[in-house]
Parts: C-alpha cells; sequence; structure tokens
C-alpha cells in the first residue's frame, strides 16, 4: 500500500482534503531516470544551452492535460489543484493547443 502524503498548504492529503497515495517510485526519482537516460542518450556531448527551457516544455504539456482531464476539463478545479490561477491555466492551455 502506498504512503499518504501531506499537503503542503492545506495539511491534508491533497488541497481538497483527499488523501492521496503515492506510486511506488515518486515523481522525483522518474525525473532522475528521465534525465539519466537523456545524458547517456547523448553519448557524451554536451547538451544545448536551455536545458531548464527544454525540461519545463516537456513536462508542463502533459502535467496540464493530465489534470484537466482528472478534473473533467473543470478550468477552476485544475488551477486549484495546480496552484495557478484560471487566467495562467486558460494561456498555458491555449499555449499547448490543449483549450477547447
Amino acid at each position: 500500500m502506498g504512503r499518504a502524503y501531506t499537503h503542503k498548504k492545506t495539511g491534508s492529503g491533497t488541497a481538497t482534503g483527499r488523501t492521496a497515495r503515492r506510486c511506488s517510485v515518486g515523481l522525483a526519482t522518474q525525473v532522475r531516470l528521465a534525465l539519466d537516460q537523456y545524458f547517456r542518450n547523448l553519448n557524451g556531448h554536451e547538451p544545448p544551452g536551455g536545458l531548464y527551457d527544454l525540461v519545463l516544455a516537456e513536462v508542463e504539456p502533459p502535467l496540464i492535460e493530465m489534470v484537466m482531464h482528472r478534473c473533467n476539463n473543470n478550468i477552476t478545479y485544475a488551477a486549484r489543484m495546480l496552484g495557478i490561477n484560471r487566467t495562467t491555466l486558460s494561456k498555458r492551455l491555449k499555449k499547448y493547443g490543449l483549450a477547447d
């Protein structure tokens, strides 16, 4: 069984008060594994500049897409879950072509 976590802002399992379960491998570990594979695929070459922006551009669209799906496309609830305001979420949806 996964371990429950405590939401930093609310002190509860999630922003909505429900307790979530962690998967056996956390997000940080999955990111480390993906970055390790990315660097190995470079075969000793230096990565191009802008790695931070590259990672954000790769991670943000599926994050928003999955949260929107989880929230049944309710922008207010999704923005709350992501910890951003609705206007920012709407802009990101348009930016990544995820807006209806």
